[in-house]
């Protein structure tokens, strides 16, 4: 369970530094890695994030999505080894840096460019990879 809330934490705090980093340094340029990724600052303001009904219900859903994690822990024999608890952690790290822009900020920090893709962070990268983790089978 220690792993779990290391990589939670971890990966919150890494997503929030890379999204003030992105914004202070990438506020009027982007930046070329190669031919197919750019840095750039995007922000990804909609108009229900400002809404604090919508807020609470993110929060909630958050909140579901950590008790599913621990039952998941305790219940599924699948779900208690170490790299699954990484996983889940991560994931959920990555989904608690979101919700804090959203709450804080109104909007999602994104600046990760594919340019057929939609721009996104660090946060979006361990929800996916965190789960892909948590959910590959384990012999």
């Amino acid at each position: 369970m220690i792993g779990f809330l290391a990589a939670g934490v971890a990966v919150m705090l890494l997503d929030q530094w890379s999204k003030q980093v992105a914004a202070s340094r990438l506020s009027n340029r982007s930046v070329a890695l190669g031919r197919v990724v750019q840095l750039r600052h995007v922000e990804n303001k909609r108009a229900i994030y400002s809404h604090v009904g919508f807020r609470a219900i993110l929060v909630l859903i958050w909140l579901i999505a950590l008790v599913s994690a621990v039952v998941l822990h305790r219940s599924d024999v699948r779900f208690q080894n170490a790299v699954s608890m990484l996983g889940l952690g991560a994931a959920l790290g990555g989904a608690a840096g979101n919700l804090a822009d959203i709450i804080r900020h109104g909007g999602v920090t994104d600046f990760i460019d594919f340019g057929w893709w939609p721009a996104f962070n660090v946060a979006d990268v361990a929800i996916l990879a965190g789960l892909a983790i948590a959910l590959w089978p384990t012999v």
